[in-house]
């Protein structure tokens, strides 16, 4: 990329190299090369509106977990006025229930989650807003909804038989990559 030194070659290896490092979790790389993808999309036509928008997306994420919830949650937000499809929405608004979530505003979070899951065609995405909506019910006193949520996330782990009742016993949010 450097050598063609095409901007659009440079954005690509920045994001793809932001999301390697995302999965990693070595956050504050992911958010050097995410932020360093958008420098270079401000400079670009507004043909990239998707790029820009996954971009956000990705990099307000990184800020929820490098403990900027403010600031992820606006990146998020920011993000949902660029991506138009499926995939990038429901990844846009389960993020936005783990940003909630984690402020404790648990009316925001149920319904981001649910948005997300109502947009879910990805197993990961369905998993995570179960996860995430399992949570929030939880922390809401709504045992009912978190009995149902955990069922359904405990469906994509069979050989693990007594999820549920662990995740009524213990928080993992801050052991759980939502991206993997």
């Amino acid at each position: 990329a450097e050598e063609a030194n095409d901007l659009s070659f440079k954005r690509a290896v920045l994001v793809d190299l932001g999301n390697v490092y995302e999965m990693d979790y070595q956050i504050s790389q992911a958010i050097g090369c995410f932020e360093s993808a958008l420098d270079l999309l401000e400079d670009a036509e507004q043909t990239h509106n998707l790029s820009r928008g996954y971009t956000l997306e990705n990099l307000g994420y990184c800020k929820l977990l490098s403990g900027e919830t403010a600031n992820g949650i606006a990146l998020i937000h920011k993000s949902i006025e660029y991506l138009d499809d499926a995939f990038g929405l429901a990844e846009a608004y389960i993020d936005l229930c783990y940003g909630y979530l984690e402020i404790d505003d648990l009316d925001q979070a149920r319904q981001c989650g649910q948005t997300g899951l109502d947009r879910a065609q990805d197993a990961r995405h369905v998993r995570n807003a179960h996860y995430l909506l399992g949570e929030v019910a939880y922390k809401s006193g709504d045992s009912e909804a978190a009995e149902f949520h955990f069922e359904q996330l405990a469906r994509f782990y069979p050989e693990f038989r007594n999820l549920k009742s662990l995740l009524f016993g213990i928080d993992l949010r801050g052991l759980v990559n939502l991206k993997l």
